[in-house]
């Protein structure tokens, strides 16, 4: 009986401490959603606790029309704590709902890391890969929702040995708010 009390602040403490930190779902009603795993750790949007940039969105992109052909971008950053964290995924000549392969040159994935000491940034680019996919699942122009999945390997180009797997993403954006 004398033991119930520590006991109980001891599963406590293990429940606590085994609740993890998910995955958005996958969805297509523009709940502006992003995370995905990059090499297997969780990466979601996140501002800054600070005064400075706290207003700067973590989340936002959309389409865009230039010579006649769209394009669709999303931006994506971590900025609560060090590393800073940012993914931006571009697809020229968007035609809509489809796969859209990191092959072909007008299709990038990137992934940048900004830290406090030299080099104070990496980048990392699917163009020196050509690995991946962007799969867009829904394109609701009326009410400028875009939504979608996305995966790809990516390396740096100052360092060709240094190489991101993105995995399980997903994106679910209004891009009118």
């Amino acid at each position: 009986m004398k033991y119930t009390p520590l006991l109980l602040l001891f599963f406590s403490l293990i429940v606590i401490s085994c609740k993890k930190d998910k995955l958005t779902k996958e969805t297509q009603k523009g709940a502006n959603t992003f995370s995905c795993l990059i090499d297997g750790q969780i990466f979601k949007p996140a501002k800054s606790e600070g005064l400075l940039f706290n207003n700067d969105p973590v989340l936002y992109g959309g389409l865009s029309i230039s010579d006649g052909y769209y394009s669709a971008a999303i931006y994506a950053a971590y900025k609560a704590s060090y590393p800073r964290k940012y993914i931006v995924l571009t697809l020229d000549h968007f035609k809509g709902v489809g796969e859209y392969l990191l092959s072909d040159f007008d299709n990038i994935a990137s992934y940048k890391e900004l830290i406090t000491r030299i080099p104070f940034e990496t980048n990392y680019s699917s163009l020196y890969t050509s690995n991946g996919k962007i799969t867009i699942t829904k394109d609701d122009r009326a009410n400028a929702i875009l939504s979608g999945t996305f995966e790809f390997t990516a390396t740096s180009p100052d360092d060709p040995g240094r190489i991101i797997t993105v995995t399980s993403g997903r994106f679910d954006l209004n891009y009118k708010k």
